[in-house]
């Protein structure tokens, strides 16, 4: 598809689903990237804005707790993988009750 297909596509959408890694979200020690955050919220916000309806979809949890605790390899256990998403669950919970990255946008997060 071509980026004036892709854009015309966008334009003609009510529903936009964004699918963001935790890697966008992460600086790379692990922690929030505000700034890039900070852009993201407000280009979704423009999205809504023009009347789109916006979906955010983070992903990755799993990858990052695994950082967070310095493990090497994926668990395969079902436990462990639910640990792991659970510690990177708690180090973005701010985020989600930061309330100052959403006050300009007046839009919600769901956890």
């Amino acid at each position: 598809m071509s980026e004036a297909e892709y854009r015309k596509l966008v334009s003609t959408a009510k529903r936009i689903v964004v699918k963001v890694g935790t890697r966008l979200l992460l600086t790379a020690e692990g922690m929030p990237n505000l700034p890039r955050i900070r852009v993201l919220v407000n280009q979704l916000a423009l999205l809504s804005h023009a009347g789109k309806e916006v979906v955010f979809v983070t992903s990755g949890a799993i990858g990052a707790g695994m950082q967070a605790l310095q493990m090497k390899r994926r668990p395969t256990a079902l436990h462990d993988l639910q640990m792991m998403a659970a510690v990177q669950s708690i180090r973005i919970s701010p985020l989600r009750c930061d309330h100052r990255l959403l006050r300009k946008s007046e839009r919600t997060v769901l956890p």
